[in-house]
């Protein structure tokens, strides 16, 4: 986000998205810690194979995740975007033996780069 601020063009649009696991507590729960944390892994995972220039995705705390776009078009494009990452993550993974789905949601907030408050 820095970086994106520093950069020339503060007019730009960048968007920032907050994903959140679904029912990440019921895992924890009932399959324990370990296994949560394997979910947590497997989710970054996916997330860190769509970083690279110009998205930047960084974990918030618990089971919340950010991803910060660097060049956004308009509300439409960031939509776009989200929905792709949501169709990423989408799926099963295999977690200590569990075969467990990974569910998420979250939201998106389009800013220019300029504006510090979004």
């Amino acid at each position: 986000v820095g970086e994106a601020m520093a950069s020339g063009d503060q007019e730009r649009l960048c968007g920032l998205a907050v994903l959140d696991l679904d029912d990440f507590k019921s895992v924890n729960d009932t399959l324990g810690h370990p296994v949560g944390d394997g979910l947590i892994y497997a989710v970054a995972e996916r997330l860190a194979a769509i970083a690279g220039p110009g998205i930047t995705v960084s974990r918030f705390g618990g089971d919340e995740f950010m991803v910060f776009f660097d060049r956004v078009e308009d509300e439409s494009h960031l939509s776009t975007l989200l929905d792709e990452i949501f169709a990423d993550l989408q799926g099963e993974v295999d977690v200590a033996g569990h075969g467990l789905r990974i569910q998420t949601s979250g939201g998106a907030v389009l800013s220019k780069v300029k504006d510090t408050d979004a």
